[in-house]
């Protein structure tokens, strides 16, 4: 029979010994096997050897005293002090790293002239000893598991993390989760029959926005240069219009639209150039000193915050369906930027990093920029990392009863706990090193030699959970908590040995993964077609067009589905170019600024009247040498001739080329220019 020492006894024990207290950590796994009643110990001879020694010294002098001070259950304790050095048998266990405590079984080397505690159990005939504790100072010299005097690095990553020390077994089961929809209530659906392209875009981006924009811009060029840039509200939309339409033509240069070959007319008459560039380089979202240095700290995207907050409920307002999935999505920005990172294996690898919630359809309904440590709150990180953090910040605006997808960068056993114990589920592929070692899967040689379209499950006990192993062209993991391979389908894969396509026998789980898991990949397939991406050195500005093309996108998006509920043929639903150079049409229309005077803050620019001169441009080469087309024609005006180094003015006029050339008897530029 054997009996655990409490808690009260042990700390008593100690109390009146000479050794040192056991902390809250050690004396949860302390255990002294007793023996009463003659009954025999697996470790009689050993323990018996060992103790007889220190038994012989001490018997008479401490053992009577230390036991009138426990109770008749409790065996008694013999406390023993001597000098020099102790060694004890068998395999140790030290616990933790560098200098750490020797507990139990192990070889433990005392310094000289240090006192000993030694804990010996008696049954209460007096007999030998059959269990010890050896508890001393010094290096620890035992095989086996090390503790030190502080907590070790994966015993603090569990903790905080949250991972149960109980480990539950998996087996091979069937995996019938019960599934269940959204809960009430459920997401309002606002009526947008109605609604035109303008509309759309408005649900992201409101007059009020714009306003601070216009007083945030001002007061920055006022306080730097002394002069008012004089932005007003009708100036910053035909900007925000001119770049949409930029995008979609994709010139290689902006000064281009205002060149006198490749012009653009929409462009080059509701801006000048230079005023264009103007505002581009001096737009602010945010006023610097408007926030304190605290503030700053803890927010390093804080320049372009109420833009995020804008369009963040515009988003929050979309329509979700029950399958929603999260990814990463990238701004390219390749300038000097404080939260600037590296993701290898993406289209553009090298800018700002933003984690996205999407529906299937490609619809953005929540996202966070990652700026390193201040991401995310401290409450969250210090149980979670960052992928598990994403999942469950992203899904704080959803009700439950969602189907997260997400890749192996955010997929864990304990996000997957975490997010059951709030009512959502998740389907995602995983790490195989994120897979804990007591779980047993078929190894990769042998799945690859039963052949392509092999499946493998392991469910866990508590049948939440469920771990999916596919041979396709290599294993494939994919945790589920809704999902595994109940159900079979079939689907094609190209044969690189056959050089043509096959069927290959497909879990349940992977056909709703690659349904549902593709809605950040479109919304980043539309953002690439006409993206606002002019160079620049200021990251505050690239992430400003890049929102507003995602307020764009998001608005074309429910613009088709809208245009499909009512039946419209697809050759006339616009495309997102068209739909994006609608709206920026709109704003250069609806915004002209020709006739308003510029004013902001009571402050007037003052304006320079310049006259508008129409500069024909010179034909080409081929185009002059026509000379069957190229007739001459009188005219009552006269204009200045336009051969390179004549300069007099001439009522000639070229028929096919529209110019003014001398045809005198002194001076005959028209058949010059035409040779």
């Amino acid at each position: 029979m054997s009996h655990l020492l409490g808690e009260e006894d042990i700390l008593r024990w100690l109390n009146e010994s000479d050794g040192e207290a056991l902390s809250d950590e050690e004396h949860e796994n302390l255990y002294i096997p007793t023996h009463f009643g003659g009954e025999s110990s697996p470790d009689d001879g050993e323990n018996a050897s060992d103790i007889a020694p220190i038994q012989a010294e001490n018997s008479s002098s401490c053992e009577e005293d230390v036991m009138s001070s426990v109770t008749p259950r409790i065996p008694p304790i013999a406390t023993v002090s001597g000098q020099g050095r102790v060694k004890s048998r068998g395999r140790g266990r030290t616990l933790g790293r560098g200098r750490g405590r020797t507990l139990g079984r192990g070889r433990g080397r005392g310094p000289k002239n240090s006192s000993l505690s030694v804990a010996t159990s008696m049954s209460h005939s007096r007999g030998p000893s059959h269990a010890r504790i050896v508890r001393q100072r010094g290096r620890g010299r035992g095989r086996g598991r090390g503790r030190g005097r502080g907590r070790s690095r994966g015993v603090q990553q569990r903790q905080r993390r949250g991972i149960q020390s109980i480990q539950q077994k998996w087996g091979h089961s069937s995996f019938r989760p019960e599934i269940r929809g959204l809960q009430q209530p459920a997401y309002l659906i606002c009526n947008r029959s109605e609604w035109k392209p303008i509309d759309f875009l408005e649900e992201y981006i409101d007059d009020n926005l714009l306003d601070k924009m216009v007083i945030a811009t001002n007061r920055t060029v006022l306080s730097r240069t002394g002069y008012s840039l004089g932005l007003t509200l009708k100036e910053l939309k035909t900007f925000f219009g001119l770049n949409f339409i930029m995008s979609c033509l994709r010139f290689p240069k902006i000064r281009m639209y205002w060149s006198q070959k490749w012009r653009i007319p929409i462009i080059a008459d509701s801006m000048t150039r230079d005023r264009f560039f103007k505002i581009r380089s001096s737009l602010k979202v945010l006023y610097d000193d408007d926030l304190s240095p605290e503030d700053k700290k803890q927010d390093k995207i804080w320049k372009v915050r109420p833009l995020i907050n804008r369009i963040l409920e515009g988003c929050h307002k979309q329509e979700r369906t029950v399958d929603m999935s999260i990814d990463e999505m990238m701004i390219p920005f390749s300038g000097q930027c404080g939260i600037r990172v590296y993701v290898p294996n993406k289209p553009n690898p090298l800018g700002l990093k933003v984690l996205v919630l999407a529906n299937p359809n490609g619809v953005v309904c929540d996202m966070i920029v990652y700026q390193g440590d201040t991401t995310f709150p401290t409450e969250l990180t210090e149980r979670y990392s960052l992928g598990e953090c994403s999942i469950i910040f992203l899904t704080r605006s959803l009700v439950p009863g969602h189907i997260i997808h997400c890749d192996r960068y955010f997929t864990t056993i304990n996000v997957a706990d975490s997010m059951l114990e709030n009512g959502f589920y998740i389907v995602g592929t995983i790490m195989a090193n994120r897979i804990p070692k007591h779980i047993s899967l078929i190894s990769d040689k042998e799945l690859m030699a039963k052949g392509r379209g092999t499946t493998f499950t392991t469910v866990r006990e508590d049948g939440n959970l469920a771990i999916t192993k596919w041979q396709d062209n290599k294993p494939v993991y994919l945790l589920s908590s809704c999902y595994a391979a109940e159900k079979t389908d079939t689907c094609r894969r190209w044969s690189k040995l056959l050089k043509t396509y096959v069927t290959v026998t497909r879990p349940e789980v992977i056909k709703e993964y690659n349904l549902c898991m593709g809605g950040v990949d479109l919304a980043d397939r539309m953002l690439s077609d006409c993206p606002s991406r002019a160079r620049t050195k200021k990251w505050t500005i690239r992430f400003i067009l890049h929102m507003l093309d995602i307020a764009v996108t998001n608005s074309w998006f429910v613009y088709r589905k809208e245009c499909m509920v009512k039946g419209i043929a697809r050759k006339r639903i616009m495309q997102l170019q068209e739909f994006k150079m609608s709206l920026g049409h709109y704003f250069v229309e609806a915004n002209d600024v020709s006739s308003d005077s510029t004013e902001s803050e009571g402050i007037l620019e003052p304006k320079h009247k310049r006259r508008k001169v129409s500069i024909v441009p010179l034909p080409s080469d081929i185009r002059r040498s026509q000379k069957a087309d190229h007739m001459p024609i009188r005219s009552t005006v006269q204009n200045r001739c336009r051969l390179p180094g004549c300069k007099q003015k001439s009522r000639t006029k070229c028929s096919k080329c529209n110019i003014y050339l001398c045809n005198t008897l002194n001076r005959n530029c028209y058949q010059s220019f035409h040779k």
